[in-house]
């Protein structure tokens, strides 16, 4: 496991002292997020209009994990139509968004924050080209609008409108939310009553959670293995690690009926589904017998305030979870690989001026038991 602090957590630091509080809640999530923080800046549309190179609007078809040529990090493209390009030029009906982190067989690699692709979604992508026919997210994990187009209105002036083609009327009700305090991640199973419900997921209506790490956005659980089961009046749903507290929602990312009463989840560990996606189950620390997870320094991080603070929320942290973590401060280390080399290493990277911190975990899965482990 590797985190990542941005160039911009070195002014955010520059606040410690009168903003201790905001810096116990800082996400480093491999393992743990608290429920009040983010690792993003969050950015306003005319920002992301002015400085993303290209804009799309567009439905993603297909994904599929992949390794480097190394054979020692997965990253996931997704097969995108292009239906309008409100900036830059591109000729292509069909690109490939690029981002970091997937699963192989029994092998994933978690990048968190992350930008959320799910096959069928239409919607307004902000990208960057890596090379011909190839992009990745302008601004990670805050770089997709989900059920949106980008148009024009009568100053000239790009909005959001609601995608008509996504724009899908539903007669679903939530009458309950049930328990309403839990914790994400660990296989907490919640149940929302109702009517109108369907069959669900991945064809009907989907359930859609406020979104970890970005407040104010939604976040679709597309995949069976969220739930214990869905019914036209019933669903018991595994709440997932992508989670943040709020209120839930039932339907399309525009079309929806919402909760009444926001859950509350108190903390989020990093889950893991199985091989064959048809379970979820939390993260098992290999080393949790042995004293929990150390990381070492890289020979860069030589920021003492940007450490004081780091150890102060791992404390925090292992308070709250149970989970041991720690920082080795008499060694260190050049080692910046992101593979599953065995090493946790902390560092500062140029991760651009919207991200905060990165945390990059390779995950190994159990093939028999379906049970994940930190490798």
């Amino acid at each position: 496991m590797d985190l990542v602090w941005g160039s911009g957590f070195y002014s955010f630091i520059e606040n410690y002292k009168i903003m201790k509080k905001t810096v116990l809640l800082i996400a480093i999530s491999l393992l743990v997020n608290l429920k009040l923080n983010s690792q993003i800046i969050s950015v306003s549309l005319d920002y992301k209009i002015e400085n993303s190179p290209f804009i799309i609007d567009g439905q993603v078809i297909d994904a599929i994990s992949k390794q480097d040529n190394l054979n020692t990090t997965i990253f996931t493209d997704y097969t995108v139509k292009v239906l309008s390009v409100s900036k830059g030029i591109i000729n292509q009906e069909y690109i490939t968004i690029r981002g970091l982190g997937g699963s192989i067989g029994e092998s994933t690699l978690q990048v968190c924050p992350n930008s959320h692709f799910d096959i069928g979604d239409l919607g307004t992508y902000f990208i960057s080209k890596i090379t011909d026919g190839i992009y990745e997210p302008s601004f990670l994990g805050q770089s997709e609008y989900v059920g949106y187009k980008l148009e024009k209105n009568s100053n000239n002036k790009f909005e959001l409108k609601t995608n008509t083609l996504d724009n899908k009327s539903i007669a679903a009700t939530i009458t309950s939310v049930s328990p309403l305090n839990v914790n994400a991640g660990i296989g907490q199973v919640i149940t929302i009553a109702g009517t109108g419900f369907g069959t669900g997921p991945p064809s009907g209506l989907k359930l859609w959670v406020p979104r970890a790490n970005l407040p104010g956005s939604y976040i679709s659980q597309s995949y069976l293995f969220h739930y214990v089961s869905w019914t036209d009046t019933e669903i018991k749903y595994k709440v997932s690690s992508d989670a943040a507290s709020g209120k839930i929602r039932v339907g399309f990312a525009t079309t929806y009926v919402e909760a009444t009463q926001p859950l509350n989840i108190n903390f989020n560990i990093r889950d893991q589904f199985n091989a064959n996606q048809t379970g979820i189950s939390p993260v098992i620390l290999a080393s949790l017998n042995n004293g929990g997870i150390e990381f070492t320094k890289n020979t860069n991080f030589t920021n003492q305030d940007a450490l004081n603070a780091t150890l102060i929320a791992m404390d925090n942290w292992t308070c709250s979870t149970r989970i041991k973590l720690s920082i080795n401060t008499t060694a260190a280390t050049s080692n910046t690989n992101i593979t599953n080399d065995g090493q946790n290493v902390l560092f500062f990277a140029n991760l651009g001026p919207t991200v905060l911190g990165l945390t990059y975990s390779n995950i190994t899965a159990c093939s028999i038991s379906g049970r994940s482990y930190v490798s």
